[in-house]
C-alpha cells in the first residue's frame, strides 16, 4: 500500500507537473500565439503603412510632377503673356510711330525753306531712332558739290559744309551711285566702300551709319544721313522708318525749289510786266505829246502866218501914211485887226489844248 500510495502520490505529483507543464505549454501557446497574431499584426501594420508610404510618396511624387508641370506652364503661359505685352508695346509704339511718321510728312512737305525742312526732320527724327548726327545733303549743279547747310551733331548746329562730288566720301559715294549705305560698325566695315578714308567731316566718327539717296522720281537731290556712336545702332524697322523720311524730305525739298523757281519766275514776270507798263506809259505819252503837238500846231501856223501878213501890212500903212493915203491907211488897219482877232483866237485855241 504504501508503494501504491507512493505510487500515486508521484503518479499525482506527475500528472500535477504534466497538468502544470500542459498549462504552462499552453500558457506558453498562448502567448506564442499572440506574440505570432502581435508580430503579424505588427507586420500587417507595418506592410500597410510602408504601403501607405509607397502610396503616398508616389501621390507625393505625382503631386511633384503635377506642380513641376503646372509651374512650367504658368511659366509659358507667363512668357507667352510676356511675349504679348512685348508685341502689345511694340504694336503700340509701332502705330504711334506710324503717326509721328505721318504728322512729320505733313509738316516737312508743308514746309517751303530747305532750313525749315531739315530743322523740322531732326526735331521728328529723334523720337524715331537714335540720330546723334543728323544732316540733310543738296547738290549743287553749278558748284559740283553737296552742300549740307544745316547738319545737327548731339542737339548743336554745325556750321556749313559740302563735299565735292570728287572727294572719296560716304555721302558722295551715296548720290553718285544712287544706293543706300548701311553701316553697323564703322571701324570694320568702312573698308567695303572707302578704299582711302578722308578724316571725319565734323565732329567725331560715328559707329553707326545710314545713307540714303533723297530721290523724286529719277531724279537725286542729295542725301540723307543719320549717325550714332553706338554699334549696331540701327534695325531694319529704323531703316524702313528713314526711307519713309527720306521720301518726304525729297518730296518737300522739289516743292521747295519749284516755289523757289516759281518765284523768281512771278518775279521776272513782274519785272517785265512794269517794263511793259512802263513802255505802254511811254507810248502812250508819246501819242499823247504827238497828238497835243499837232494840235498845237495848228493854230499855232495860223498866228505864224497871220503875224507875218500883219507885219506886212504894218509896211504897207506906213507906206500909204507916207503918200498920205488915209482910206488906204483904214482900209489895211482893218484888216490888220481882222488879222489880229485872229490871232487872239488861235491864241485861246492853243491856250485850251495846253
Amino acid at each position: 500500500k504504501t508503494a501504491m500510495l507512493q505510487a500515486n502520490l508521484e503518479l499525482d505529483k506527475k500528472q500535477s507537473e504534466i497538468s502544470l507543464l500542459t498549462k504552462d505549454k499552453q500558457l506558453q501557446l498562448a502567448e506564442s500565439r499572440r506574440e505570432r497574431a502581435f508580430r503579424f499584426a505588427l507586420l500587417g501594420g507595418l506592410a500597410s503603412l510602408i504601403v501607405f508610404a509607397i502610396v503616398l510618396f508616389r501621390n507625393n511624387r505625382n503631386k511633384q510632377r503635377a506642380n513641376i508641370l503646372l509651374q512650367k506652364q504658368k511659366q509659358e503661359i507667363d512668357n507667352k503673356a510676356n511675349e504679348l505685352s512685348v508685341q502689345k508695346d511694340n504694336l503700340e509704339q509701332s502705330y504711334q510711330n506710324v503717326e509721328l511718321l505721318g504728322e512729320t510728312g505733313r509738316k516737312i512737305t508743308s514746309s517751303l525753306s530747305v532750313e525749315t525742312i531739315i530743322a523740322t526732320v531732326y526735331d521728328n527724327i529723334n523720337s524715331l531712332m537714335d540720330a546723334s548726327v543728323f544732316g540733310i545733303g543738296i547738290y549743287n549743279d553749278e558748284q559740283k558739290r553737296i552742300d549740307f547747310p544745316a547738319t545737327y551733331e548731339n542737339g548743336e548746329a554745325l556750321p556749313f559744309y559740302s563735299n565735292s562730288i570728287h572727294e572719296n566720301r560716304l555721302s558722295v559715294l551715296c548720290f553718285i551711285n544712287g544706293k543706300e549705305i548701311v553701316i553697323k560698325d564703322f571701324e570694320n566695315e568702312y573698308q567695303h566702300y572707302l578704299q582711302n578714308m578722308s578724316a571725319p567731316d565734323q565732329g567725331d566718327q560715328p559707329t553707326s551709319l545710314i545713307y540714303l539717296p533723297l530721290r523724286v522720281k529719277e531724279k537725286i537731290l542729295g542725301v540723307v544721313t543719320v549717325q550714332s556712336f553706338t554699334k549696331n545702332a540701327y534695325s531694319d524697322y529704323h531703316l524702313y522708318m528713314l526711307r519713309n523720311i527720306a521720301i518726304y524730305s525729297a518730296i518737300a525739298l522739289e516743292n521747295a525749289e519749284s516755289i523757289k523757281k516759281l518765284n523768281h519766275t512771278l518775279e521776272s514776270l513782274k519785272k517785265t510786266q512794269s517794263q511793259l507798263i512802263q513802255s505802254e506809259k511811254m507810248a502812250s505819252l508819246g501819242e499823247l505829246t504827238a497828238g497835243i503837238a499837232h494840235e498845237i500846231q495848228n493854230p499855232l501856223n495860223f498866228v505864224n502866218n497871220f503875224s507875218e501878213v500883219s507885219t506886212e501890212l504894218v509896211d504897207d500903212m506906213n507906206n500909204e501914211i507916207a503918200k498920205g493915203n488915209i482910206e488906204g491907211v483904214k482900209q489895211m488897219a482893218k484888216d490888220l485887226k481882222q488879222n489880229l482877232e485872229k490871232i487872239n483866237h488861235h491864241g485861246k485855241r492853243a491856250d485850251a489844248i495846253v
